[in-house]
């Protein structure tokens, strides 16, 4: 008997446009979006692999883009 199934949504079910995400924080962010979508992508990838935690991307993403909005604010977009 099956008793669950476990999908990975996101960019295999769903397409997902990481660059929407980025358009929503880039007035909260010291650096120019052009500049935040390479890096985005390495710490989405070592996030989504399970290389770092959820904790360590947000500390690691907001650092590094200088976000200067709340966590909260950035997680909603």
């Amino acid at each position: 008997m099956i008793r669950s199934f476990i999908f990975d949504i996101g960019n295999v079910l769903i397409p997902f446009d990481y660059n929407r995400a980025l358009r929503r924080i880039a007035s909260q962010c010291a650096l120019p979006l052009e500049t935040l979508s390479p890096e985005a992508r390495t710490l989405a990838n070592a996030y989504e692999s399970g290389k770092i935690d959820r904790a360590e991307f947000l500390h690691k993403i907001r650092t590094h883009f200088h976000y200067n909005g709340n966590e909260a604010e950035f997680i909603a977009a």
